[in-house]
């Protein structure tokens, strides 16, 4: 990019600057200077290759250049910044946020389009940036983009196995919590099988608590793969990082991980999504309730509702104790939420709970 000073210009009047963008192939461009989560969009003109006149920030190629240009050329447009605003007004017939606003969307949407083998640590880096100075644009293109993926009948593997966003992010969502197995991953649905994979520390039973018609809680039992604080049977707990995450990422390989992982699309901006429908997922799980909570009674010598009732006192205990150690903020703040929701429909439990937790007193996970 062919950037020059206000000083190689003999006429910087609007008149003359209209007059080298009209007629001498210069455009409007921008230079987003970010410190300490704040931007400072500064405005300058550059030789352009086309015929868009004002290009503020539309592509990641462009920013990355002008990213990295000598920044006291920049610095001596200042002087011009309202000349230039009213420039891209009488072109455009728009104004110079409403330009920035719809530019830095075509940004975050091209971004969102590069395969691995375009992205670089450099680029990445200074997309998020970007990303958390500008969050409505980003999630606004996070949202045309998912739209427009959704439509896709066959997705590329890569989009869902993005190794470089993956090892930039070092793994939150996995520091959060394990992924839900779906059933479709199940090879065989008897007694025996599901609790060879408990053994193997390939699963724990985990319970998702949904309201009936008549407003009453009630309890599904799926498989999960376990986290680090889980043991086999993991109705409700505070969630933990998955016991499959080492420094190198997950320990299994993309064809054994649960199909939440499977489905779950690593985004450039650190917002992943899945493409599932979790809730039409969970509920194929209702037909191999009975062989889970014969597994559970196996498991530790009690019904699926003397353990539930037991797991709830302790997941109270936990966060009345606030024993988060080990545990992301995200983590915590789904433990917090839903300890408001349980505490109203097990009270027992809850007042038990309150009688047990003093200032010494600790209670201990499960084994």
């Amino acid at each position: 990019m062919d950037l020059l000073a206000p000083d190689n210009f003999a006429d910087l009047s609007i008149h003359g600057i209209k007059e080298l963008i009209l007629k001498h192939n210069y455009g409007i461009t921008s230079y987003v200077d970010i410190k300490n989560n704040k931007s400072h969009v500064i405005l300058l003109l550059s030789k352009r290759s086309d015929n868009i006149y004002v290009n503020l920030l539309s592509s990641y190629k462009t920013d990355l250049v002008l990213n990295n240009i000598d920044k006291s050329k920049v610095l001596q447009w200042l002087p011009y910044q309202a000349r230039l605003k009213n420039i891209i007004k009488i072109l455009t017939n728009q104004t110079f946020e409403k330009i920035l606003k719809n530019n830095l969307t075509d940004y975050f949407v091209e971004y969102l389009r590069l395969k691995e083998d375009e992205l670089t640590l450099e680029l990445v880096k200074r997309a998020n940036n970007l990303a958390k100075i500008f969050s409505d644009e980003s999630l606004y293109a996070m949202c045309y983009y998912n739209h427009h993926l959704s439509k896709q009948i066959d997705k590329d593997e890569s989009i869902y196995n993005n190794k470089l966003i993956c090892q930039i992010c070092g793994g939150k969502c996995c520091l959060d919590s394990s992924c839900d197995y779906l059933v479709s991953d199940i090879k065989e649905f008897s007694v025996p099988y599901i609790r060879s994979l408990l053994d193997q520390g390939l699963a724990s039973i985990k319970g998702v608590f949904y309201k009936d018609e008549d407003e009453k809680i009630n309890i599904l039992l799926i498989l999960k793969a376990p986290n680090i604080k889980s043991g086999k049977i993991d109705l409700v707990s505070i969630d933990s990082k998955c016991s499959h995450l080492s420094d190198k990422g997950c320990t299994l390989s993309y064809e054994n991980r649960p199909g939440f992982a499977r489905h779950l699309i690593p985004s450039n901006l650190f917002k992943c999504y899945n493409d599932l429908d979790m809730d039409l997922e969970n509920k194929k799980w209702a037909s191999y309730q009975n062989i889970l909570e014969e597994v559970i009674y196996l498991e530790t010598g009690r019904t699926l509702e003397e353990e539930l009732s037991r797991e709830v006192e302790i997941f109270f205990c936990d966060v009345l104790k606030e024993n988060f150690e080990g545990i992301t903020p995200n983590s915590i703040k789904g433990a917090k939420i839903l300890f408001k929701y349980l505490r109203n429909f097990y009270q027992d439990e809850y007042l038990k709970t309150l009688e047990i937790v003093t200032p010494k007193h600790i209670l201990e996970r499960k084994n």
